[in-house]
């Protein structure tokens, strides 16, 4: 993944931010193990104790409150707005679910299985009715013509139509608009949807994924909530944030949804009505050539600026290319790939004719020799390698882009976990496309090395069920559909779109701060330890810049290493000395609170604290040492590291978890320091970003894992 460097204050202005809405300190104990969790956007403390149901307008979130018979009302910020609270009439005494279009507040009540309806804007009660048929309700969702309700016994959502104005309610089953959920939805509550997917959430800390339309899952867009939102009451989105209420913590979390489709449905491609088994695409800027699977065993043609048909440049495939899967061509050729046969056909691009006596086919003899039972799908071809996407070793096979067009196996590409289906391949100047089938996304890896580019897939839209074929023009990527008799149309993504490494978030020193060695915030100011000033240089997130007055210089010949600090002192590793100096923020050094370390900690780096004890890292000796504030050693709390092979730089712990960044093995490895003695938690490892090969210390808000490393680089990781 590129990493991209990003002025200061941006930095400042996202843990300014985290802090003010996270009050609880760097060295609390933390829960957060969801790598999808953003906890900056979480409302900490809900007024209601017993929260149900929740809606946004984008400006205020209602939550309910299942024994108060309130809807309260917060703003975006999760401070509480009063004047928008809505008491509940005292029928509607167990409220639960609710959802409101703007005008008309809903609100599900478990008592009696009714539905209320009330005035968003005066809060005044309007009616209620009791739709058939539930069991245990426990949250809803409307469009224009449906209301859908979640069956915590029933297992399945029930649809209705309504009628509803300012005096009237009422409710009929819509059957055929139900949604059975999956066997492992089998507890639901809260539910929301776009409109196109409804998501619900289950106890079992996810939010399941389903196509409205079909009422089929799409575990594509499953969210895995966190592991403290286990009663997730209520759903909403506001196109970025997911937010959802729990019932047991008091607390809205907050969530990115996987990446969604950037559908572009203007510029999509139907197909003529003998084209309707689609198998795959190419185009050379100008046309789109479309594989046919079916019996025309044909290759139809589109004109790609306005989808019209043109039958000049359609051609019939040669005897034998009757089962089409892909397509891709240079100047001079086109390939046909064909899965029947496990060969890949050559077509004069002029003449739209096959090339007589299979010169220019190719070389797929050592293909089906050590793979007898290869399945081939997609090609796609640059100046140096022709790639064709094998199913069976889930592999792209790599030939060359000249005659004979033979075997290239230095260049083949091995696919990720996930792209167990491959079909068809597109690529540009720096990456190939991969289209998974099964999976319905889009994969890609650079085909100079192979390695994935995760922050350019994307999962295909719901209706683009059939996916095969692939083009793009880098503006817009076409996918085909095998049964929709047209090219679903998507915006090329040009930013990232998803994974775990939050390189949106990196922080580039500016000079002031070179050769780092050290970090630790309190999320007001943050402080680097820098070898070249022999400083603890300070910076205030809330300005956003370096504050002179708020650094201290370290003691003579300390090049320093790692910091840790509370509300009035700063340690800080000393290198080659077997201590930890201690320095007040306000007076400078303060020997009488130093840390002296071991004999055999003599080469320490890393150091963290819960608040009682301290954890020093130790390079030589590759363990991590425990020390109370006297220096005396607790030994039950010392762990050795995996081998020699570890060198330390750095640690930072939650009370729970503490974390021990590898320069060796660029990872950062946990363990579970509440087990005695402490134990290994792999789990939870993080690897590395390929450029973040020199990490000198860890810190962590609760959120991120900032990794410093020597090239003067700050780089962020979602905490696992």
């Amino acid at each position: 993944m590129a990493v991209k460097g990003h002025m200061i204050l941006l930095l400042f202005l996202m843990l300014l931010l985290y802090s003010c809405i996270n009050p609880s300190g760097p060295n609390s104990s933390s829960t957060n193990t969801d790598t999808a969790l953003h906890s900056r956007f979480d409302y900490v403390h809900l007024t209601n104790a017993d929260a149900s149901g929740i809606w946004s307008n984008g400006t205020t979130t209602w939550v309910a409150d299942a024994t108060d018979a309130m809807v309260y009302a917060y703003n975006t910020n999760g401070t509480r707005n009063w004047t928008k609270d809505i008491t509940l009439a005292t029928a509607n005494s167990s409220p639960e679910g609710i959802w409101s279009d703007g005008t008309t507040l809903w609100v599900l009540n478990t008592g009696d299985k009714s539905i209320f309806t009330y005035s968003l804007s005066t809060g005044a009660s309007l009616n209620n009715a009791s739709p058939s048929g539930l069991s245990s309700p426990q949250d809803i969702w409307l469009n224009d013509t449906h209301l859908w309700v979640s069956d915590s016994t029933d297992d399945i959502l029930y649809a209705y139509t309504y009628d509803h104005t300012e005096t009237t309610l009422s409710f009929t089953r819509a059957t055929g608009r139900d949604i059975a959920l999956s066997s492992d939805n089998a507890d639901p509550r809260g539910i929301w949807s776009d409109g196109t997917l409804m998501w619900v959430g289950d106890i079992d800390n996810t939010a399941y994924a389903y196509h409205l339309n079909t009422s089929l899952p799409y575990p594509a867009q499953d969210i895995d909530l966190h592991a403290d939102n286990g009663a997730p009451v209520g759903l909403w989105f506001d196109g970025t944030t997911m937010q959802v209420a729990d019932a047991a913590e008091d607390k809205v979390f907050a969530y990115t949804p996987p990446t969604l489709y950037n559908r572009d449905s203007s510029k999509d491609i139907p197909f003529a009505s003998g084209n309707s088994t689609a198998s795959a695409l190419w185009s050379d800027g100008t046309t789109l050539f479309v594989a046919d699977d079916g019996s025309t065993e044909k290759i139809f043609a589109y004109t790609l600026s306005n989808g019209a048909r043109d039958t000049s440049k359609e051609f019939n495939l040669t005897t034998g290319n009757d089962v089409p899967v892909g397509i891709a061509g240079n100047t001079q050729y086109l390939w046909v790939t064909d899965s029947g046969s496990v060969s890949a056909f050559a077509y004069n691009l002029t003449t739209l004719t096959y090339v007589s006596g299979g010169s220019a086919d190719l070389d797929t003899t050592t293909l089906s020799a050590a793979n007898s039972n290869a399945e081939i799908y997609g090609v796609w071809n640059n100046t140096n390698n022709v790639w064709v996407a094998d199913d069976n070793q889930d592999k792209l096979h790599a030939f060359t882009d000249s005659p004979p067009f033979g075997g290239d196996s230095g260049d083949d590409i091995t696919l990720a976990d996930g792209n167990d289906d491959p079909g068809a391949l597109w690529g540009d100047a720096t990456n190939i496309w991969v289209l998974d089938r099964v999976a319905k996304r889009l994969f890609v890896y650079a085909h100079s090395n192979g390695a994935r580019n995760i922050s350019l897939e994307f999962h295909l839209h719901p209706d683009n069920a059939n996916p095969a074929g692939l083009w793009s023009d880098e503006t817009t990527i076409w996918v085909g559909d095998s049964q929709d008799n047209k090219a679903y149309a998507y915006t090329f993504p040009t930013s990232p779109t998803g994974g775990t490494y939050v390189s949106a978030s990196d922080w580039t020193f500016s000079t002031e701060l070179s050769t780092p060695k050290g970090i630790w915030s309190d999320e007001s100011t943050a402080y680097v330890i820098s070898g070249a000033t022999v400083k603890a240089n300070a910076a205030t997130l809330e300005s956003g810049g370096l504050d002179s007055s708020l650094e201290f210089s370290l003691a003579a010949n300390t090049v320093g290493g790692a910091m840790w600090a509370n509300s009035t002192t700063a340690w800080v590793v000393e290198n080659g000395t077997q201590n930890v100096r201690a320095y007040s923020y306000r007076d400078g050094r303060d020997a009488t609170n130093d840390l002296p370390l071991d004999a055999a900690n003599d080469t320490p780096s890393g150091f963290w604290s819960n608040g009682t004890n301290f954890w020093v890292g130790d390079t030589d000796e590759s363990k991590i040492f425990v020390y109370q504030p006297d220096g005396t050693r607790v030994t039950s709390d010392e762990f050795n590291l995996p081998s020699n092979s570890v060198v330390t730089r750095g640690l930072w712990g939650d009370g729970t978890t503490l974390w021990v960044a590898d320069d060796n093995g660029d990872e950062v490895i946990a363990y579970t320091i509440t087990d005695s003695p402490p134990s290994r938690n792999s789990s939870k490892d993080i690897t590395l970003n390929s450029l973040n090969d020199d990490p000198r210390d860890i810190w962590s808000d609760g959120e991120s894992l900032i990794v410093l490393d020597n090239s003067e680089v700050l780089f962020f990781y979602e905490l696992p």
